[in-house]
């Protein structure tokens, strides 16, 4: 990584704060389709996912912008040389929640329900 005089705070973090809202706005359509597609085999889906679509689109949201601050701030001051980037659990609550959401739809597809 560069040195901290020479870091550039223009694009990079943008486009990262971008990504991860896309990411937010993804998950919150993905869920709310799947819950129109479900709702009429299963009536609960179609209360339940809409729910959960906006709460873990908000929740991303905002934890996303805390990240994105906590990462430029991590290349301003030059903790990159000495330092692991801080925010991991974002991206690893993002990946355990995708499973568990590809595991559900797994078993709604597997039963034929």
């Amino acid at each position: 990584m560069t040195r901290s005089g020479q870091w550039d705070p223009g694009l990079q973090p943008e486009r990262s704060h971008l990504a991860w809202r896309r990411t937010a706005l993804g998950i919150t359509a993905g869920l709310t389709v799947a819950a129109r597609v479900l709702s009429s085999s299963h009536p609960w889906f179609g209360i339940a996912l809409p729910l959960a679509a906006l709460a873990a689109g908000a929740v991303l949201f905002a934890a996303s912008g805390s990240r994105s601050a906590r990462i430029a701030r991590w290349l301003r001051t030059g903790a990159a040389e000495h330092a692991p980037a801080p925010g991991g659990r974002l991206p690893l609550a993002l990946a355990v929640f995708a499973t568990l959401l590809a595991a559900a739809g797994g078993c709604v597809v597997l039963t034929g329900r």
